[in-house]
């Protein structure tokens, strides 16, 4: 077995979890930026003095929502792939490296 693969290449760090973590920070975050869109767009109950309680919606909360569902996991999706670019680039030196080292040989 290669010293850069197995259990000693993640010792070692030859192997890489980082590009496997994003994506699943990736999928917690998405879901967690629509969900709270969502909640942000649920009727809010009101308490008015003298006058009771009311639930209402204004249209500029449904925006405001709906952008945080969009914008929000947009910006989220731009932030994943960056990191994930990142690694791709060590990843590819990575290669280029072991392909220079099996010329030499």
């Amino acid at each position: 077995m290669s010293e850069k693969t197995g259990w000693h290449g993640f010792i070692s760090f030859h192997k890489f979890i980082s590009r496997t973590l994003i994506m699943i920070v990736y999928v917690i975050g998405a879901a967690w930026i629509t969900i709270s869109g969502i909640i942000y767009i649920i009727p809010k109950t009101e308490r008015i003095p003298y006058l009771g309680e009311y639930t209402r919606t204004s249209f500029l909360r449904i925006l405001i929502g709906i952008g945080i569902i969009i914008v929000g996991n947009l910006l989220w999706r731009i932030i994943c792939e960056a990191g994930i670019v990142i690694f791709s680039i060590q990843d590819d030196l990575r290669k280029i490296e072991q392909h220079l080292d099996h010329q030499k040989t």
